[in-house]
């Protein structure tokens, strides 16, 4: 009775980490599109460059993001407005992550589960 409650719990832990990979997969990209589709054009620019891990940047794209950043930061609104959206896309792409790497483990550990009970 017990094996069956670990295939269970095992089996109940997939199946959540694949929706939330799905759930935060989906929100990152809501995120993504409305930073592309802000009615100001600058921030759409920027949003096109953004990366949620700037060391990973071309040269040349990371010079074209601190331009376009230097003039957002001189206009509070917009900066902040800028920021925001960033900040957002970065907390969903930080969770879809956290939750990519939780994904395979709980595939691991049905897998050993059922394996350990045959």
């Amino acid at each position: 009775m017990i094996e069956y409650l670990a295939i269970y719990a095992a089996a109940s832990f997939t199946g959540a980490t694949f929706f939330a990979l799905v759930g935060t997969n989906n929100q990152a990209r809501l995120s993504k599109s409305r930073l592309l589709s802000d009615p100001d054009a600058l921030i759409v620019q920027a949003g096109g460059l953004w990366l949620p891990v700037k060391w990973t940047a071309s040269r040349r794209n990371k010079r074209v993001l601190a331009a376009i950043e230097a003039q957002l930061k001189d206009e509070p609104g917009r900066w902040k407005r800028y920021q925001m959206l960033c900040g957002e896309m970065f907390a969903w792409n930080a969770l879809e992550t956290s939750v990519a790497i939780a994904f395979p483990a709980a595939i691991a550990v049905l897998v050993g589960t059922v394996i350990s009970i045959q």
